[in-house]
């Protein structure tokens, strides 16, 4: 995804991982199912850890849309996933236009360690929603409906652990 996380040295080199993608797979699997073929993602955020959601989310079979503030920059990132990744399902747009089609999505993914501008006008309804951010989360109490299916930033952060652990003690040193 362009994003490392976790070095590892292997001999005598050091390898990159990066433990986001896994940490977003498995909290999704853990709640809805390892494969979601036919729904649809909107990532908010194109830093490294939207990143690693945007190729989680493709991996596991959604439609994925990037949000970013710099529109180029979420565009230049689709179109590597697509070249390099073998994703055809990945577009982007700015953050003003993921507001107004946020309905569309069936899961949302914010990344950022800010609220965007109309965050709160954002219907969360009937969607899963997971949030990066684990020391002080964007979306409150106040955005969450009954319907909504929120997976907290702590519960993205253990999954990257676990897979972490499955890193340094599964693979040969």
């Amino acid at each position: 995804c362009g994003a490392t996380n976790l070095l590892k040295k292997e001999g005598t080199r050091i390898k990159g991982y990066n433990t986001d993608i896994d940490g977003v797979m498995r909290t999704i699997a853990a709640h809805c199912g390892e494969a979601q073929y036919g729904r649809s993602a909107l990532i908010i955020g194109c830093g490294g850890a939207g990143k690693a959601a945007a190729v989680a989310m493709a991996k596991l079979g959604c439609k994925v849309t990037i949000a970013n503030r710099t529109v180029r920059k979420g565009e230049l990132f689709a179109e590597r996933l697509i070249s390099i990744g073998g994703f055809d399902n990945i577009d982007a747009v700015s953050m003003e236009r993921a507001v107004a089609i946020a309905d569309l999505y069936d899961f949302i993914i914010y990344t950022l360690p800010a609220a965007i501008e109309g965050l709160s006008r954002i219907d969360f309804s009937d969607k899963v929603v997971l949030e990066a951010n684990y020391r002080d989360p964007q979306i409150t109490s106040e955005h969450i409906k009954k319907t909504t299916l929120y997976l907290g930033g702590k519960e993205w952060l253990f999954h990257q652990a676990q897979a972490a652990w499955d890193i340094f003690y599964t693979t040969s040193c």
